[in-house]
């Protein structure tokens, strides 16, 4: 299965036509990105933490579900009936702490108590009941419900952070990977130059031209360059292997790049962040982010709780009233009157609301210390993101400096090998321009790296990277 869906990929990278013909095929970044955006195991487990969210809600929302109920007593003793009695029908909670039911009661036997007296047919009832004190403004099914929905909107923020971080270190895996094929490209070059160099420095030698213990100078800085290739391909190797980490087949199989398979080199990406509205408003920017997002929604939850905890210092107050009727008569509806009714009132309360007030304090300062993590989350987030974009900056300069030192120092490598061949310089000199050389164009990759993965971590500190990929 690995060797085939490695194949699989290898003719999906084939298929972009991202290689010339007789070149190895490239796997470019943006297929990359996209492949392991589909894919990878965390991706999926980004997706169920969302849906959690979802089900929250779901189950939540039950609590004002209508419901039906049924209660039948009945008592048989020495044949003689004392009592059967019966209540059925439904109720409808609803938002506001108001239930309407509406049932059905009956009642007979030899020794019922007075209050289930009721004609033969029995009795229906419409009603409702009220909360007028504790649980009128919140009561503990809306607190749920409104913290499910706090939650689903925070598990939401919570998939775009996993995914935020995948690709950041999916970005930087394959960065890494681009660094150490071009490492490795540069390090071929210097040991093609070092081989032609000793050979030359071996004629040169037989023919009296120079110094024969030139050649064993020549000799030793081949080898620095061997040692240098090994070097290289290694790093090619491991970041190769890590880069297929986070490739995968339907979440589940992992994938192995082909040896033949290179990645893209040119450093180009769609990514578009650094407007001046951005580098102007970058506060307001940070207020998007999903941490912040996250943080804000816990502000709320705890205001919920406090709301909550409010209620309970408050007396229970409950009122029902109830329209009857008797069943199974002419003109049914119209039989309903105001002459018959039965109603109850409810009231509790305790005397030094001890629990109340305590619960009501510790709701009180988990609102302030959530607060408090808020603010000092956006300080965070927005001291992050200035710190990227300052990172993206720097290398910007040092990239634009650094690309003409490179050239400098090819200008030095030339001059000195024009005076070695002229006989005015020595094949140290020329070794030592042309390490220089070679250091300064994988520094200079470096830095074209680091600063195309700055630019990505601007993104990420603004929580936007899985949008602007």
């Amino acid at each position: 299965m690995k060797q085939l869906t490695t194949y699989l990929l290898v003719l999906l990278v084939v298929s972009t036509g991202q290689h010339a013909k007789g070149q190895e095929p490239v796997l470019p970044f943006v297929d990359y990105i996209n492949y392991v955006k589909t894919n990878h195991p965390i991706s999926a487990q980004a997706e169920i933490t969302a849906h959690i969210g979802e089900l929250f809600v779901l189950e939540s929302r039950g609590a004002f579900d209508p419901e039906l109920y049924t209660e039948l007593n009945q008592k048989e003793f020495e044949g003689s009936r004392y009592y059967r009695i019966f209540d059925g029908g439904i109720r409808i909670p609803t938002w506001y702490g108001i239930e309407f039911y509406s049932g059905i009661e009956q009642a007979n036997g030899d020794y019922l108590s007075a209050q289930y007296t009721l004609p033969d047919n029995g009795l229906t009832y419409s009603g409702v009941s009220l909360k007028l004190g504790k649980g009128l403004i919140m009561d503990q099914r809306r607190a749920m419900l409104k913290t499910a929905q706090l939650g689903q909107v925070s598990t939401e923020q919570e998939r775009k952070i996993i995914l935020n971080n995948l690709l950041l270190d999916a970005s930087k895996a394959y960065f890494q990977w681009q660094l150490a094929v071009i490492t490795k490209e540069i390090q071929m070059e210097g040991l093609e130059l070092a081989q032609v160099r000793l050979q030359a420095v071996k004629q040169n030698a037989l023919l009296g031209d120079i110094p024969y213990i030139d050649t064993l100078e020549a000799s030793i800085q081949l080898q620095n360059r061997q040692m240098l290739l090994a070097e290289a391909e290694l790093a090619e190797l491991n970041t190769k292997a890590f880069v297929s980490t986070f490739l995968w087949a339907n979440y589940v199989v992992p994938l192995e790049l082909a040896e033949s398979i290179a990645p893209q080199t040119d450093f180009d990406y769609p990514l578009n962040i650094l407007s001046d509205y951005l580098r102007n408003e970058i506060d307001s920017v940070i207020t998007n982010h999903p941490e912040a997002i996250k943080a804000s929604l816990k502000v709320e939850e705890y205001d919920i709780q406090r709301k909550l905890k409010l209620e309970s210092i408050k007396p229970e107050l409950n009122v029902k009233y109830n329209l009857l009727n008797e069943p199974f008569v002419d003109n049914f509806a119209s039989n309903y009157t105001l002459d018959n009714y039965n109603w109850g009132l409810e009231f509790k309360m305790p005397i030094f609301l001890r629990s109340g007030r305590g619960g009501l304090q510790i709701a009180k300062l988990k609102l302030r210390d959530a607060e408090l993590d808020y603010s000092f989350k956006l300080q965070h987030l927005n001291i992050k993101s200035q710190q990227a974009v300052n990172e993206f900056q720097t290398t910007s300069n040092q990239l634009s400096i650094y690309t003409k030192t490179v050239v400098d120092l090819r200008q030095l490598l030339t001059g000195e090998q024009r005076k070695f061949d002229n006989g005015e310089s020595s094949l140290f000199l020329v070794n030592s321009r042309e390490s220089s050389y070679i250091n300064g164009r994988i520094k200079l990759a470096e830095l074209e790296i680091k600063n195309k993965f700055a630019l990505l971590k601007i993104s990420h500190s603004l929580g936007n990277l899985y949008d602007d990929l």
